[in-house]
């Protein structure tokens, strides 16, 4: 009798189970986004202006300078961004001048005469050979959208216009550290590197000094 129990009660739970196996699933919830039309285009698509900062970047600088060994930031200009792009040419000082030094800013905002970028992107010299390095040199169109953006301003990526700082930070030299205090005792107004320090001072009481042109 046990026996014929439990069969009755497995078979229950069978016809339970293929009873609820054959019922329809649930219908989903809406998607709220099935009803947006795309379009035939890429959504995501971004196209910035061709004569700022975010388009020369995009066009130019990520596409032809941003090359592995060269300006990735291995050495500045650093075009590995849009940011790091502005920041390192506009009012930036320049570290490879021409033979009569003739430019002292990477980009000077309103100038393409005195601007050392714009003159590295359209010619070369015996001492300095015209950018990019890999001979692409920049089309007409690219060089207009260059041009265009220094002498509108050389604004950053949010339309800010660049202000000259009224100091400039300079590495003018080092100053020797006292002894266990960490202070400045005295700086040496000559600069010079640390494969030339003198043979009579410890390299550890050297650091790097920050001088603006005040001297301060």
């Amino acid at each position: 009798m046990k026996n014929r129990i439990q069969q009755l009660l497995f078979a229950m739970l069978l016809a339970a189970l293929a009873f609820s196996g054959c019922k329809d699933d649930d219908p989903l919830p809406d998607n709220p986004y099935d009803d947006i039309d795309y379009g035939n285009g890429n959504p995501n698509a971004y196209t910035p202006d061709p004569d700022g900062i975010a388009g020369i970047y995009e066009n130019i600088l990520r596409r032809k300078c941003n090359l592995p060994g060269c300006h990735d930031g291995h050495f500045e200009p650093d075009f590995r961004s849009i940011q790091s792009s502005w920041s390192t040419l506009v009012y930036h000082d320049i570290v490879k001048n021409t033979q009569d030094s003739a430019y002292s800013y990477r980009v000077l905002p309103n100038d393409t005469a005195n601007s050392m970028f714009w003159y590295r992107l359209t010619r070369g010299d015996a001492q300095l050979q015209q950018m990019p390095a890999t001979g692409q040199y920049l089309t007409a169109t690219e060089l207009a959208n260059v041009r265009n953006w220094i002498l509108n301003g050389a604004k950053d990526m949010f339309g800010n216009t660049p202000i000259l700082a009224k100091w400039r930070t300079q590495h003018l030299g080092l100053c020797r550290l006292q002894p266990l205090l960490h202070r400045s005792v005295g700086c040496d107004q000559q600069p010079f590197g640390f494969g030339s320090l003198p043979s009579f001072q410890s390299r550890s009481e050297y650091q790097l000094q920050r001088l603006d042109a005040r001297g301060g």
